[in-house]
């Protein structure tokens, strides 16, 4: 206690409290935009959510948080990226002059921002921390994450769209410039057979994952237990099965399939699926068993169980 009270008070740069405030100042206006315009709906919901983050931000600054710190490090940093994206792949290259000055002014003072929240006095007010680090790997993770949720973020804006929107040259496709629409789900689901299409893949795909597994397992188990040498060979011969073309299939399988009378029915899926899925699945059920101790199964027979109990 006595060396604590002994030690020396972090002094707080000036810099730092005038950005704390400016950005509770910010906040405070953004709600009272917000209450005062009658904001609802999801730019109601966003408002409100920048409000709260912006006065996390603040507090966090005030406090001498380091996370704060880092994390409106990480915003300006994306800020300069994006204005310099914006400024070569679109004011300039449709000479929109007026918005490149308005980019290059966001982007200088954004830069200004990263180099004063990395200068020396901040760097002491947070005990010598530097936010670099921590920063390129959220930007790393950043552009991983927007890369894989694109194709969803797209699906969904693509699905209630209007057709107009859609289609518009002029319009900005990655939001909704007119107001959604859900007559592409009712075309969807009440002129097409999408649910048909739709209970016959789960079908198909239930009763192949239960044959597959009915066969695929006892086979996996007996070959990495029961056989001794003979079973990696035996394995490794249905692995290469596996890696025959389905295309050199197609003849003598269709020929399978005309002589059982099963063409235009999904009764010839679930013939034919499993001679592709039971070799793989053996292979993989393979090194599973072989990572199981041989000496549970040991205990579990010296218990009283039975072969096929300790399997189970």
């Amino acid at each position: 206690m006595a060396t604590a009270a002994l030690a020396p008070r972090v002094k707080k740069p000036a810099g730092l409290k005038v950005l704390s405030a400016l950005i509770g100042l910010a906040a405070l206006w953004l709600l009272a935009q917000t209450l005062l315009h009658h904001v609802g709906g999801l730019p109601g919901v966003f408002s409100l959510l920048a409000v709260l983050v912006m006065g996390l931000l603040a507090f966090g600054l005030w406090k001498l948080h380091n996370g704060s710190r880092v994390f409106l490090f990480f915003l300006f940093v994306c800020d300069v990226i994006g204005c310099l994206l914006a400024l070569f792949l679109y004011a300039l290259r449709t000479s929109h002059y007026r918005l490149a000055v308005a980019l290059v002014i966001q982007m200088a003072i954004s830069a200004t921002l990263v180099w004063f929240l990395q200068s020396a006095a901040v760097k002491r007010a947070f005990a010598g921390r530097n936010p670099w680090p921590t920063t390129v790997k959220m930007l790393v993770l950043t552009v991983f994450t927007v890369l894989l949720a694109f194709p969803f973020y797209w699906m969904v804006i693509a699905t209630f769209k209007q057709n107009i929107d859609l289609y518009g040259m002029d319009n900005n496709p990655f939001i909704f410039n007119l107001p959604p629409t859900l007559d592409n789900l009712r075309l969807l689901f009440n002129q097409t057979r999408f649910l048909t299409w739709l209970a016959n893949t789960a079908i198909v795909g239930g009763i192949v994952v239960a044959i597959t597994l009915l066969l695929a397992v006892p086979a996996a188990y007996a070959l990495a237990r029961l056989t001794g040498r003979w079973g990696e060979r035996l394995g490794i011969g249905i692995f290469l099965t596996y890696l025959v073309p389905p295309t050199l299939l197609f003849i003598p399988l269709s020929r399978v399939v005309a002589t059982l009378g099963l063409q235009d029915t999904i009764w010839s899926l679930v013939l034919v699926y499993p001679s592709i899925t039971v070799p793989f699945s053996i292979w993989l059920l393979m090194g599973f068993f072989k990572s199981i101790p041989r000496e549970l199964e040991d205990a579990a027979m010296v218990d009283g169980l039975t072969r096929f109990g300790a399997f189970i």
